[in-house]
C-alpha cells in the first residue's frame, strides 16, 4: 500500500548496514481471487476493492527488478499462499467493501450490492467459499 516504492526502497537502503539484509513481505494483489468458476460474479467485487485500495497490484512480480535496480542482490525470493475456505479471513471483507465501492461508483444498484454480499454469506454457510491471496517474501543484500 506504499504509493512510492522507489522512495521506501531508498530509505531502506539508507538505513541498511553494509552487511545487513533487507526483508520484504508483500501480497501479490494481481492474483487475488475468490472465484470458484469462470466469470464468477464475486470476483468483480474483489477487483473493485483492489482497484480502490492497492497502489500497485503488480509490485510483487516487479520486485526482483526493483531490488536489482537499487543495487541489491536477492538471496531468496519465495511465494506463499493464504487460502481461506471458511470465510474467516479477509475475503468476505474484500467482497463487501468491493460491492459497496461498486454501488457508490454507480456501477451497480444497492440491490445488486446486497446480492453480492448475500452470495458471499451463502457460500460461507454452504462450505463453498474460497479466497486466495499469494504473498512473496524476499531477502536481499547489497550487491
Amino acid at each position: 500500500h506504499v504509493a512510492d516504492q522507489q522512495a521506501i526502497l531508498d530509505e531502506a537502503l539508507r538505513l541498511l548496514k553494509p552487511a545487513g539484509q533487507l526483508a520484504i513481505c508483500d501480497a501479490d494483489f494481481s492474483k487475488t481471487s475468490v472465484s470458484i468458476g469462470d466469470a464468477d460474479p464475486l470476483q468483480v467485487c474483489v477487483d473493485a476493492w483492489v482497484a480502490g485500495n492497492v497502489t500497485d497490484r503488480w509490485l510483487s512480480p516487479r520486485l526482483p527488478a526493483l531490488l536489482k535496480d537499487k543495487g541489491l542482490k536477492i538471496k531468496s525470493f519465495r511465494g506463499h499462499n493464504r487460502v481461506d475456505i471458511a470465510g474467516t479471513s479477509t475475503g468476505p471483507l474484500w467482497i463487501n467493501m468491493g460491492a459497496d465501492a461498486l454501488f457508490q461508483d454507480g456501477r451497480i444498484s444497492a440491490e445488486m450490492a446486497e446480492a453480492f454480499k448475500t452470495e458471499c454469506q451463502n457460500r460461507i454457510e454452504a462450505g463453498t467459499f474460497y479466497a486466495a491471496l499469494p504473498f512473496i517474501t524476499a531477502v536481499a543484500t547489497r550487491a
